[in-house]
C-alpha cells in the first residue's frame, strides 16, 4: 500500500506518514508507562469522531503496514477517552470531521497522555481553529508545533 507525501497527499496519507514517523524511531526506547518497546509491537489508537466506514479503512491500511499490533479506535464523538484507556497504547492518531463531545476534556486527556510518555499525532483540522481545547488544544502550552493561527494559505 503506498503513502503518498508531498503536494496532494491525503489528510490520511499525511497523518499516517507522520504516526510511522513519530513511533519507529522509538521502538527500542522505554516508555514511563513502564513497557518495554523493543520486545513487544506498538499499539496504537485511533481517536476519531467519524463514520465507521472511514475509520475502518484507516486502520485496515494501518495494519497492513505491518507496523503495528494493534490499531483499534475510539469514537469521541460522544464520549472522552479515559487517561486509562489511551495509556493501553504507544501512540494515539486523531483527527475529525465532526466536533468532539468534548474537545476540552479530550485536549486535557491527551496532555495527560503525552506527559505520562504516549504519542500523539493531530491531522489538519484538528490541529486548527480552535477544535480540539483543553491543555493539549492551547499552542502556548508546548504541546502542539503547529501554531492554529499560521494554518491558512497566503499568496
Amino acid at each position: 500500500w503506498p503513502i503518498m507525501t508531498g503536494p496532494g497527499a491525503s489528510i490520511i496519507d499525511s497523518a499516517l506518514v507522520l504516526l510511522l514517523g513519530l513511533l519507529l524511531p522509538v521502538a527500542s526506547q522505554y516508555c514511563p508507562g513502564g513497557f518495554k518497546r523493543s520486545n513487544e509491537s506498538i499499539r496504537i489508537v485511533i481517536i476519531h469522531s467519524d463514520g465507521p466506514s472511514f475509520t475502518s479503512d484507516i486502520q485496515s491500511k494501518l495494519r497492513s503496514s505491518g507496523a503495528f499490533e494493534t490499531v483499534d479506535s475510539f469514537n469521541a464523538s460522544s464520549f472522552t477517552p479515559e487517561l486509562s484507556f489511551l495509556q493501553r497504547y504507544q501512540a494515539a492518531l486523531v483527527w475529525l470531521y465532526n466536533p468532539f463531545a468534548s474537545p476540552s476534556g479530550l485536549g486535557d486527556v491527551l496532555a495527560d497522555y503525552w506527559d505520562w510518555g504516549g504519542g500523539v499525532v493531530t491531522s489538519f483540522p484538528v490541529n486548527s481553529h480552535g477544535l480540539l481545547a483543553g491543555r493539549f488544544g492551547n499552542g502556548s502550552n508546548g504541546y502542539t508545533l503547529i501554531d492554529e493561527n499560521g494554518t491558512s494559505e497566503t499568496s
